[in-house]
């Protein structure tokens, strides 16, 4: 009956163990550092690498299987939208390219016309000219000539010196008929020669008073018979006809009635800019000068004709 209480239950209460304290020291002392490591590096950011506990690893059986349907709808995008290939390079669409064997086909080229066009090479004298394949193959045969400064000034007038010079120059017909000393042409001038040749081969003559009058501007009349007479043309037709010929015929005067008619049988006569206007009494220019003289080498046999469409047609 006086035997002693059993020992009571322990209470949860009772103050912990030495050994207790320090293990939950150590565990909070630990978590407080991982707490503050944790917070540093999220400063710097976090290098992923270093946790890799953290990180939940990828299925290796999942992440397969959606990386082949991904590689399949590709596929099958690519073959449906071709636009999403890469660009097409030129085998696929090849240019024709010629090989080096491959025959080149020729353009055609026009024939060549008979019409020689020459170019006189003069600054004023442009290829369009009505007289430039006259000019061009007068200056050619060396029987007229341009000026120092590159022109041919085709529109000048021509005086009957100038005339006689490129009649000596152009042909060499028998002297028939002696020297005249005119008194107006002094000896020993250097248009002596010319003149004298051009008379001697009676394609030119004085005027009453033994005067020559070197000077005077050449009228186309005067000119046409200068060649008549040079040629030893004879007329073959009418005054009438010689009318029909041309619109002005009633200009031409009497002394050159027949040497007209004559140089014009003979497709000697040019007229610019109308055929059917002769302008007997007018001045002749260079150009025409050029293409009178030159008609009547083609008449003589001297040179091959030049087609234009102001040569009179008889």
């Amino acid at each position: 009956m006086n035997s002693p209480p059993p020992n009571p239950p322990p209470n949860r209460r009772d103050s912990l163990k030495f050994d207790d304290f320090i293990g939950i020291l150590v565990a909070f002392t630990s978590i407080g550092a991982i707490f503050w490591w944790s917070f540093s590096q999220l400063e710097r950011g976090i290098d992923s690498s270093l946790l890799p506990s953290l990180a939940p690893s990828p299925s290796q059986t999942a992440r397969p299987n959606v990386l082949e349907q991904n590689l399949e709808r590709t596929e099958t995008r690519t073959e449906i939208l071709p636009t999403q290939r890469e660009q097409p390079s030129t085998t696929v669409l090849p240019q024709p390219t010629p090989s080096p064997t491959t025959s080149v086909i020729p353009v055609p080229i026009p024939p060549r016309t008979t019409e020689v066009v020459k170019s006189s090479g003069f600054s004023d004298v442009p290829s369009s000219y009505w007289a430039s394949p006259f000019i061009a193959a007068m200056v050619e045969r060396g029987i007229m000539q341009g000026f120092p400064d590159n022109t041919f000034r085709p529109e000048e007038p021509v005086t009957r010196v100038e005339f006689a010079d490129m009649l000596q120059r152009a042909f060499d017909r028998s002297k028939t008929r002696s020297t005249v000393d005119f008194k107006d042409v002094p000896s020993g001038d250097n248009t002596t020669p010319a003149i004298d040749q051009a008379v001697q081969m009676e394609f030119m003559k004085g005027y009453p008073g033994q005067v020559f009058r070197p000077d005077q501007p050449i009228s186309k009349a005067e000119s046409l018979v200068a060649l008549a007479n040079g040629l030893k043309l004879t007329n073959t037709s009418t005054f009438e006809q010689v009318l029909s010929v041309y619109q002005d015929a009633e200009q031409i005067p009497r002394y050159a009635t027949d040497e007209v008619a004559a140089t014009t049988t003979a497709g000697i006569v040019v007229n610019h800019p109308e055929q059917r206007i002769l302008a007997p009494q007018q001045i002749i220019t260079r150009a025409e000068a050029a293409a009178l003289v030159y008609q009547a080498l083609v008449k003589a046999g001297q040179a091959e004709k030049i087609d234009s469409p102001y040569l009179v047609q008889p």
